[in-house]
């Protein structure tokens, strides 16, 4: 097991190469909300701009050149690539670019986790600890090191031509000017330009490179000396090695060094302790035998704690190596809208960076979003959410993304903290197979104040119940709907047994639960545990009377987690039980 600390570029590629090249388990933790380090980018106004520095990757290392291009699609900068093979950036960003490199499911990412609040409970865990980190932050009681920070501030202009001749303008010698339309498609940003401006700085709240001097020289060699002291401990990158290193550099460098990361130090401390005891024991020497015995047995332990860790919660985060939902696979939002505004979704994707694909069912008015992360396909007005959400599953049924969210086009009508139910600290307290995603009908006609029964992290969820005869919801959130009772009458106090029958699956007990709105997480075990025949009875069944989906549409959305989680109950007492409520 490996811990990383640091997501720039030198802990995402080594991670990329433990994982994937060499199959070993990694946790890879940063301090920051996204993945990337100072190289780390997202979308204002559609268009991708830098958080701290912008960097085009110019190399004539071939080793790095088939990397990169291995790893995903480039732009490539012919103006910039005089005396380089290569010259480019990445087509979607360095963010997604380095994502993608540790989406894999021998890396767990721990976004958020600042290292320094658990150090002294890691360094005896893991088999290797690798720091790219500040290397004074790390010796904090050494004498502070100098960096150059930069400031960033971006403005959007109305402008349908260009606004500079050039990718780069140089302001002075501290300040660059930078126009994203020379880089990125202008129809992605049609009628208006970005600008960006990045100005060096000593601030130091956020280095992005080494300022060395003559003066630093003495100070650096005791930081040698105290990085040579470290026992598990390996310093790679730009600022854990204080150097002014380029991108192609960096990646280089961890090339260079795989091998050395991958030395097994037990066995190699193994084979000196051997040699120890052989010359103990041709010594008679009872003394030294006795320590190397004693060194040995720690070593042993030492061993067993790594082998076990993965059975084992991660310290204090509680993060389990198994049943937990893991971003690292393929995640996908699907939205069935009519006529709302879903710009809401432009701010997901500022903030997460685990989100990889948002597909949008649109059945109203065109819709202008432009994103590469966003995919719309428009589609006839039939059957609500319900036949959205059936059509995507019947048509995907064969490559489903691992980790589904299935949203109506207004979360926040059914979910106030819907936003804050997608961050990573609260996808951590998911339920594995399925998770609601709703607080109540809405505020004005079903409101449950000051219920707390099923907060995550604080954040209004609340697991419903209804009796599967009359459809009303039961239990502690028990509340009549007037209206939903007449549409019960018109399909049968049996229609959900009925249902089953059709679709050819078991009968649930007498209380399901209940997710307003149908949002809601699944993992794809819980789809894939039917056939698609299933799924296709079910929107036939749907659609049977009505192309809206009529009453069965309502009763659908009571079914949805039932089908999902099999799970039913005899008695409200037991369903509570279950839940914890």
């Amino acid at each position: 097991m490996y811990l990383i600390i640091g997501s720039g570029w030198s802990g995402c590629v080594l991670a990329h190469l433990l994982a994937i090249k060499y199959n070993k388990k990694v946790i890879l933790l940063e301090k920051n909300k996204y993945i990337g380090g100072k190289q780390a980018d997202y979308y204002s106004n559609n268009v991708i701009v830098p958080r701290f520095f912008f960097e085009i990757i110019k190399t004539n290392k071939i080793s790095v050149i088939e990397f990169l291009e291995n790893m995903g699609k480039w732009i490539y900068l012919d103006k910039e690539n005089k005396g380089y093979l290569f010259a480019g950036v990445p087509v979607k960003g360095y963010s997604v670019f380095m994502e993608n490199l540790v989406s894999h499911s021998n890396i767990k990412i721990l976004l958020e986790t600042d290292y320094f609040q658990f150090r002294n409970q890691t360094n005896e865990i893991f088999e290797k600890i690798i720091y790219t980190g500040k290397l004074d932050d790390y010796f904090s009681q050494m004498p502070k090191l100098d960096y150059i920070s930069t400031v960033v501030s971006h403005i959007t202009i109305n402008l349908n031509g260009y606004f500079q001749n050039g990718l780069k303008t140089s302001l002075n010698p501290l300040e660059d000017q930078y126009e994203w339309k020379h880089i990125y498609n202008d129809s992605i940003n049609k009628g208006k330009t970005i600008i960006s401006r990045i100005r060096n700085s000593h601030l130091n709240n956020e280095p992005y490179i080494c300022n060395a001097s003559p003066s630093l020289k003495s100070t650096l060699k005791e930081y040698e000396e105290l990085v040579n002291k470290e026992r598990n401990v390996i310093f790679i990158g730009r600022l854990a090695q204080y150097r002014t290193w380029k991108i192609d550099e960096l990646i280089q460098n961890v090339f260079d060094n795989i091998q050395y990361i991958l030395k097994d130090p037990i066995q190699d401390n193994s084979k000196e302790y051997v040699e120890m005891v052989e010359y103990a024991l041709l010594n008679y020497n009872k003394q030294l035998l006795k320590k190397v015995n004693k060194e040995i047995f720690e070593l042993e332990k030492r061993k067993n704690k790594i082998e076990n860790y993965i059975d084992k919660e991660v310290w204090k985060f509680k993060l389990k190596m198994g049943k937990s939902v893991n971003l690292n696979l393929t995640n996908e939002i699907v939205i069935c809208r009519y006529n709302e505004d879903v710009n809401w979704i432009y701010n997901l994707l500022d903030q997460f960076n685990w989100i990889q694909k948002i597909k949008i069912f649109n059945k109203g008015e065109t819709l202008n979003i432009i994103h590469p992360k966003v995919f719309i396909e428009n589609v006839k007005n039939i059957g609500r959410e319900g036949e959205t959400y059936l059509s995507f599953i019947i048509n995907n049924y064969n490559h489903l993304p691992e980790n589904i969210w299935f949203l109506q086009a207004n979360p926040f009508d059914h979910s106030p903290d819907f936003t804050y139910l997608l961050t990573i600290e609260a996808i951590k307290n998911y339920n594995y197979d399925f998770q609601p995603l709703s607080y109540y009908y809405n505020k004005t006609v079903y409101n449950p104040i000051n219920d707390k029964s099923s907060y995550i992290l604080g954040n209004k969820v609340i697991q419903y119940c209804v009796d599967k005869n009359t459809q009303q919801i039961e239990g502690v959130h028990k509340h009549f709907d007037r209206e939903h009772q007449k549409k019960v009458e018109r399909l049968g106090n049996d229609y959900i047994d009925n249902l089953c029958n059709k679709i050819n699956i078991e009968k649930p007990k007498q209380i399901i639960p209940f997710t307003w709105g149908a949002l809601f997480y699944v993992n794809k075990e819980k789809l894939i545990q039917y056939s698609v025949e299933v799924f296709k009875k079910l929107r036939e069944e749907l659609l049977n009377k009505n192309d809206q989906g009529g009453d069965e549409g309502y009763a659908l959305e009571r079914f949805w987690q039932y089908l999902l989680t099999n799970n039913s109950f005899s008695s409200v007492e037991e369903f509570n039980k279950y839940y914890n409520l």
